[in-house]
């Protein structure tokens, strides 16, 4: 017999037979399954933007930052894409204080993960990661749990130089074993290529005997990352939190399928949470159907994101990389469209859920579908502004050799170019250059 508030809208204790209660539930998911015509697979790609905040970003600033990572929470992905794309993608004008500031008011973290990715993280979502540091006989560098120590602490406990202790603390954080509580130790270790300066915070003083302060590779305090499997509890515990985790996957792609999950941590794949997704549309969490024209597989979703699969018309141009957490290159999807291939050199412009530019290798190669004239255009090459002025790495230039598989120095888009840009004709290339005011003509 199964006990409790049975029916929907009342409180009532009831009684019912288990193998009743299966059947009115597989009713009830019968009854809510959407039975309406899937729209085209290609507005897939619009409605991940959507979702992950690519397309009318609701918040700026800090804020928005902080609406990012909860959307991206628990997604690993190289570091140094955090700052160069997917963060610009979704913030206009992203300053890189605006991260700082979300880490501490917020109380969000990071953790590291192989292959210097890392994952924003929740207060209590290491166990959403179901991450725990790897297992090594080394003791750690961070000498206590719960403790938090600047990297001088640290050095005056080993007695290290400040190179070999850097090189240490980062290898552990790419473990899962240690973090920073800022991201201005990450960020200074990017900019000099984790190849730490000899500074020794110890040795060196400056005026009236005052050290100076550690440069950004050294900022910040460093902690033990709590060990948590997601395995704690009983089955009830555990089952709530593969539920968490569907949760923040709907979040995340506004519809759930086998495909979009393959690029998650281990414990936020299909294969880890299928049973739950099931549960919950038994339920009535969740909601079953083809929403999506040619999607392989079930498809999940939840009844308020129905008007959004359903709308008829979007015109908002929106730029990402491809290898962005929203990017449907490398997908496994019979996608109307050949997308190139998922690679950190090319970025992608669509306009709606049409692709109206690619730009491979930085911007030297260019595939436009909007004709010259287009009113959008100009906004389809923000992803090359980006490019030129984005906070970390920047390019200096730009060197457009092809359009449209023609020679760019006689393309009909140079003029487009020539308005958005300082540019040069230089051989057989176009040099693009951030328009400045009052800066040299374009000729």
């Amino acid at each position: 017999m199964v006990v409790g508030p049975l029916l929907r809208g009342s409180a009532e204790e009831l009684f019912c037979d288990a193998r009743n209660l299966e059947s009115l539930l597989r009713l009830g998911r019968a009854r809510a399954a959407v039975t309406g015509e899937p729209v085209p697979l290609e507005r897939l790609s619009w409605i991940l933007a959507c979702r992950q905040g690519l397309v009318r970003p609701p918040k700026s600033g800090a804020e928005a930052v902080v609406s990012t990572l909860e959307t991206l929470a628990c997604l690993s992905l190289p570091a140094e894409l955090w700052e160069q794309e997917v963060l610009p993608a979704r913030v206009p004008g992203y300053d890189p204080h605006w991260l700082d500031r979300a880490l501490f008011d917020a109380g969000m973290s990071w953790v590291g993960r192989p292959d210097r990715r890392l994952a924003f993280l929740l207060e209590g979502d290491l166990a959403l990661l179901a991450a725990s540091p790897e297992s090594t006989t080394t003791p750690s560098l961070v000498p206590t749990a719960g403790a938090r120590y600047t990297f001088r602490d640290l050095q005056s406990q080993h007695h290290l130089p400040a190179d070999q202790l850097a090189k240490g603390l980062w290898e552990e954080a790419w473990q899962g074993r240690t973090a920073n509580d800022g991201f201005a130790a990450l960020r200074g270790a990017q900019t000099v290529g984790f190849r730490f300066p000899t500074f020794d915070p110890g040795v060196h003083r400056g005026r009236r005997g005052r050290r100076p302060e550690a440069p950004g590779c050294f900022a910040g305090h460093w902690y033990r990352v709590e060990t948590n499997t997601g395995g704690e509890g009983d089955a009830v515990d555990r089952e709530e939190l593969s539920r968490d985790r569907v949760r923040l996957l709907l979040d995340r792609y506004g519809v759930l399928c086998r495909p979009l999950l393959e690029r998650e941590e281990p414990a936020l794949r299909w294969s880890s949470l299928f049973r739950s997704i099931r549960l919950m549309e038994l339920s009535g969490e969740l909601i079953s159907g083809t929403f999506l024209a040619d999607l392989p597989g079930p498809q999940f979703t939840i009844p308020a994101l129905l008007p959004l699969l359903s709308t008829d018309q979007a015109e908002e141009v929106f730029w990402l990389s491809a290898v962005d957490p929203a990017s449907l290159c490398g997908v496994d999807l019979p996608l109307p469209v050949r997308l190139p291939r998922r690679t950190t050199t090319t970025h992608l412009v669509y306009r709606g859920w049409s692709l109206a530019l690619v730009s491979r290798r930085y911007g030297r190669v260019l595939e436009i579908t909007l004709p010259p004239d287009h009113p959008d255009l100009g906004k389809c090459c923000g992803v090359l502004q980006h490019l030129l002025s984005r906070p970390l790495r920047p390019l200096r230039r730009i060197c457009v050799e092809e359009i449209n598989g023609a020679p760019a120095t006689t393309s009909p888009y140079l003029s487009v170019l020539r308005a958005g840009f300082d540019t040069w004709v230089e051989g057989e290339e176009v040099i693009l250059h951030r328009k400045r005011p009052g800066g040299p003509v374009a000729r």
